[in-house]
């Protein structure tokens, strides 16, 4: 009877459904600015183990409006630790939602002009770096929905020399819309 056993207790699994896997890439886009300015921020984040994520994003912005112009283009990465599951949502243990903590790295270009003369004012090297806590919520399929606050610092370099680095500390806050799969 005991080489019995092991088929019984196969042919019962395999009547099963299998354990889903958990959710490993996301791909989000940044809601747009509060301020009006217009611009795109796109990530791509993929799961590693022990509920490390790890996230590289891309970005473009509207840096002045009004009697300046300016451009901002940009690349970020971040590595995000999450913790547990999120209530909102059925997705597998291990998936990349619930709460998390964040460190992230950023470098951006910003270039300035004068719109009355078309003058170019000048191109600022911007690093950045922040800490944030969030919470990915997942509340259908693979919707996920991620807000989050934090502090950041930021470094602006004049590229032309004429003006000395400029730095300062600030608060974050994200909202940022996806899918995850």
């Amino acid at each position: 009877m005991s080489g019995a056993l092991p088929l019984i207790v196969a042919a019962a699994s395999a009547g099963l459904p299998a354990e889903p896997e958990p959710l490993r890439n996301d791909v989000s886009i940044a809601l747009p600015s509060l301020d009006g300015l217009r611009g795109i921020q796109v990530a791509y984040e993929r799961l590693l183990p022990k509920q490390l994520g790890l996230s590289a994003s891309i970005q473009i912005r509207q840096a002045a409006v009004g009697d300046y112009g300016g451009t901002r283009a940009g690349l970020g990465g971040e590595l995000r630790r999450y913790f547990g599951r999120s209530r909102f949502g059925t997705h597998a243990p291990g998936s990349m939602v619930g709460w998390y903590l964040g460190a992230r790295v950023d470098v951006a270009i910003d270039t300035t002009t004068d719109t009355m003369t078309d003058r170019s004012l000048g191109t600022t090297l911007e690093i950045g770096t922040s800490s944030s806590v969030g919470y990915r919520l997942a509340p259908w399929r693979g919707l996920e929905i991620t807000p989050s606050v934090g502090l950041t610092y930021r470094l602006d370099v004049d590229l032309s020399g004429r003006l000395p680095p400029w730095s300062r500390p600030g608060i974050a806050g994200g909202l940022a819309v996806g899918w995850l799969f």
